[in-house]
């Protein structure tokens, strides 16, 4: 409505509409709002794409695009990661790192956690704690949900060394309460582990094995 009335909404307003496509559905149609009126066209009219992310020589994106706010970059991020879109997800979050440090402000910690939860959700521990890993080159520590869910990933997908390394991080970064929080979990989860074999070494069977430990909630409830 505003644009149609010739009134140019803030980056907040035209994010949030962005946002409101995705929730309907229509994920293709929010990212080309997103570039159409949050990005704008290029200096020939071309806009920059994602879709070929993962190429070796991706063309750079036109001036237009490193105007962007990173929290923009960020919700674009969150709209793909939550879509399963992974590849695009990771493109658009690093044009959100490149916008930042133009502007030498903190890289879009939200578009970080969207994406290692995405990671999580696939299973794939490898990108979830690279993720995690490049947030901290950045300087960043890693918010306690993207810890959680890297270090939850890791150990479901048998990597007990990079869900203990998301631990170390933390402590090395000055956040013992997040890197007790996360060894906390990792604890509980070893200790329902050992309990499991214990009651299938006794005859019993895994789903009232699990049923007798009672559930406890994923790291994606815990309060940061």
């Amino acid at each position: 409505v505003m644009l149609a009335g010739g009134v140019r909404p803030d980056a907040v307003a035209l994010t949030c509409a962005m946002r409101a496509l995705a929730d309907a559905g229509d994920v293709d149609r929010a990212v080309e709002f997103f570039f159409e009126h949050i990005v704008g066209a290029g200096p020939e009219g071309d806009e920059p794409r994602l879709a070929n992310a993962a190429a070796a020589a991706p063309p750079p994106p036109p001036a237009s695009a490193s105007s962007v706010d990173p929290t923009a970059w960020a919700a674009l991020t969150h709209v793909l990661a939550r879509a399963g879109r992974l590849e695009e997800a990771a493109a658009a979050l690093e044009r959100g790192v490149d916008a930042a440090a133009r502007r030498r402000a903190p890289p879009p910690v939200e578009g970080f956690t969207a994406l290692v939860a995405a990671y999580r959700q696939r299973g794939d521990a490898p990108r979830a704690l690279a993720a995690v890993r490049r947030l901290a080159a950045l300087g960043v520590p890693p918010p306690r949900r993207a810890a959680l869910d890297a270090a939850a990933c890791c150990f479901a997908c048998g990597d007990p060394r990079g869900a203990a390394q998301v631990v170390r991080a933390l402590e090395l970064m000055g956040h013992p309460a997040d890197a007790a929080a996360v060894a906390g979990y990792l604890r509980r989860k070893e200790d329902e582990q050992r309990a499991l074999a214990a009651a299938a070494a006794n005859g019993a069977a895994p789903a009232e094995a699990a049923a007798a430990l009672g559930g406890r909630p994923p790291p994606s409830r815990l309060r940061s």
